[in-house]
């Protein structure tokens, strides 16, 4: 029973990891004004957050929910509570929760960073690694400055950019499939 229980959750492992990749490699050869921009970076955290393992003792380990935070001027709209409507994350509900500014930030799993909290960084950036939480933000050199994983457009496709030391900086294990598929920076 668990050997079955095993091969089934790797066949359904491989088969978001195929999923991920024709997304992914689909945004990157379609142009982005097809669909909304920010459509297709929602579509790209949920399936990126699938490759990324949270320590199980870390704070927000017994968190009942899986929580993503946006901070700042939100570019999202409704739009990443629509692509996660119903779909959960880790085996968890997923609630997305709102920070105008650093003031209201509380610790989740994942913190969009939006281009308004820039000047914040540094002290974003070691609240998060505190709180173990995947850093990800759309906005030039986040990757190079310290953040987990950048979203990039160039010429109307996006791509993706990953910081390993932070990653491992804020306890986060990266799946290597996922690593192949993003542009590996060094800080």
């Amino acid at each position: 029973m668990d050997l079955q229980r095993t091969l089934l959750e790797r066949m359904l492992k491989l088969f978001s990891l195929v999923l991920l990749t024709l997304v992914l490699v689909h945004s990157g050869m379609a142009p982005a004004q097809k669909f909304e921009e920010y459509e297709i970076k929602s579509e790209f955290i949920y399936k990126i957050i699938k490759y990324v393992d949270w320590p199980g003792n870390g704070p927000l380990s017994a968190s009942p929910e899986f929580t993503i935070g946006i901070l700042g001027d939100n570019p999202f709209e409704d739009k990443i509570e629509n692509t996660i409507a119903d779909r959960p994350l880790h085996d968890k509900p997923v609630r997305v929760m709102k920070f105008p500014s650093l003031k209201d930030f509380r610790p989740c799993h994942v913190l969009f960073v939006c281009h308004s909290q820039m000047r914040n960084l540094p002290e974003i950036l070691d609240l998060c690694e505190r709180s173990c939480t995947l850093t990800i933000a759309d906005t030039p050199r986040f990757a190079h400055r310290g953040g987990i994983l950048n979203l990039v457009k160039e010429a109307n496709h996006i791509h993706f950019e990953i910081n390993l030391e932070a990653a491992e900086k804020s306890h986060l294990v990266l799946d290597l499939r996922l690593v192949k598929l993003g542009r590996v920076i060094q800080r």
